[in-house]
């Protein structure tokens, strides 16, 4: 869970498109509308996605990571809206179909970068750049606007509370405490929403009660990686209850949660960072931890 996050899922929650929050290959024919049976094992794919939905670009710059065909044909689709029909109306033409569809999209993308020096220096496009940034909006780090916190931290944990209470019949309700909401309004947050999001759920999920205290929530951070920290793994010693296993399972989270929060979210940064070569890898490790990926690549 990421700020850019937060403010997409208030901004779609806000008209009747769908949302269509990342682009994984297995709905790229869905998103660029195949036609039933055009395709082997195509058997229903629907009216596809772009019919009328709000599109998700976490980090714009990864456009590039996508196939070359389809990244080229998503980005000419993008820089033609119909003349006078507004910014969200285009026309598509289904692979396997012979005539043209109106669709209504709004594109809602997000970037860490200053995409005035990338179109300086050639690595953004600038025609991209100006049909993108129609309306520009800028979150300031959470160690800008502390007055916020008390109340982003609630509606976190009000949203974790939901989705422990639906997975687990044996879960307590979670309110924070006042030396809690003090707490987390003085801390600097350096991963942002992010880290305050995973501060949240460990404490949740640890606690003892239906209230989390400061001391859950300190501990809870003390579990997790510094932004940028290189150290960390407290040195456990050898002995009866020693579990290897989990020992470098432990070692491994560390690792997967530091990238995450240093590649702030950013998939394919983090696994960049971990020397893996294809964000799907990552995507895999942190499933299978249970570290949070909540993000687009």
């Amino acid at each position: 869970m990421t700020a850019k996050r937060v403010l997409v899922q208030w901004i779609g929650h806000s008209d009747l498109r769908a949302m269509a929050a990342s682009l994984p290959p297995a709905q790229r024919d869905e998103i660029m509308e195949v036609v039933k049976g055009e395709r082997p094992k195509q058997d229903d794919l629907g009216p596809g996605k772009t019919l009328l939905s709000t599109e998700q670009f976490d980090e714009v710059r990864l456009l590039s990571n996508y196939p070359l065909a389809w990244n080229k044909k998503y980005v000419a689709w993008l820089l033609q809206p119909i003349p006078g029909e507004g910014s969200s109306i285009r026309m598509i033409r289904r692979v396997g179909d012979g005539r043209e569809r109106q669709v209504d999209v709004r594109i809602i993308a997000a970037t860490n970068r200053d995409l005035h020096d990338a179109i300086r220096d050639g690595s953004f496009r600038e025609d991209l750049y100006y049909r993108l940034a129609t309306l520009s909006i800028t979150l300031p780090p959470l160690r800008d606007r502390k007055s916020d916190i008390p109340k982003i931290a609630e509606k976190l944990l009000a949203q974790i509370n939901r989705q422990f209470e639906a997975e687990e019949p044996n879960y307590q309700h979670k309110t924070l405490s006042a030396p809690a909401i003090g707490f987390v309004k003085k801390h600097d947050w350096p991963g942002n929403v992010r880290q305050l999001y995973n501060v949240l759920v460990q404490a949740a999920v640890l606690a003892e009660g239906t209230t989390l205290g400061r001391g859950d929530l300190v501990a809870a951070l003390g579990e997790m990686p510094e932004k940028g920290s290189r150290t960390g793994l407290a040195e456990r010693p050898l002995g009866d209850d020693f579990d290897l296993e989990k020992r470098l399972n432990d070692i491994h989270r560390q690792y997967l949660q530091q990238a995450m929060l240093q590649a702030n979210g950013v998939k394919a940064e983090a696994a960049r960072l971990l020397g893996m070569k294809h964000y799907q890898t990552l995507d895999a490790q942190l499933k299978r931890l249970g570290v949070d990926g909540d993000s687009d690549t």
